[in-house]
């Protein structure tokens, strides 16, 4: 099973972000369960969501996680702690973090979506960044997850933020 921890902030697409992975996964063939961790209705207050990703139906949850994808820098601390030792941290940031015990990325997905969406809209490049580094899900089936979401030029828009993210990822770990 693989264990992922999302964060953000409301309004990031935390939520977004979390449903693009898990039906990404789906797509793989795999059995996605995503569960709040944290809600709020409230813009710009902490957010978070537990995905599992299992070959079986498994509809369990953890409070350790394999890898944390944190779509703001300020929940970094909080997200490293919720990850095993030899686990992996997707941070949001344009700056490099270093830690003895996991394996961290800094990935700057703000300044692409920014660059091609107008606006901090992080879910598709999280996605990327995400799919990128792990490898999985596969590029068809993030493809068409995020075109279960989005249509037209937002498709369009969001489907280049996926690829630039991705690229950018993959060359992080090849």
């Amino acid at each position: 099973m693989l264990r992922i921890y999302v964060a953000g902030i409301s309004g990031q697409g935390v939520e977004t972000t979390s449903y693009l992975v898990g039906n990404a996964f789906l797509r793989d063939g795999y059995y996605p369960v995503i569960f709040p961790s944290t809600l709020t209705k409230e813009i710009g207050k902490p957010i978070s969501f537990e995905v599992y990703i299992s070959r079986e139906r498994k509809y369990t949850r953890d409070k350790v996680f394999d890898v944390a994808l944190i779509l703001d820098e300020s929940l970094y601390k909080e997200g490293k702690e919720k990850v095993r030792d030899g686990g992996i941290i997707i941070l949001n940031s344009d700056k490099k973090y270093e830690n003895e015990d996991k394996k961290i990325y800094s990935v700057d997905i703000s300044s692409i979506s920014r660059r091609f969406l107008g606006k901090e809209l992080l879910s598709t490049s999280a996605l990327g960044a995400l799919s990128g580094i792990l490898g999985l899900p596969r590029l068809n089936s993030c493809l068409g997850s995020i075109r279960d979401v989005f249509t037209g030029t937002v498709l369009q828009k969001n489907i280049e933020v996926f690829e630039r993210t991705y690229e950018l990822a993959r060359k992080m770990v090849i």
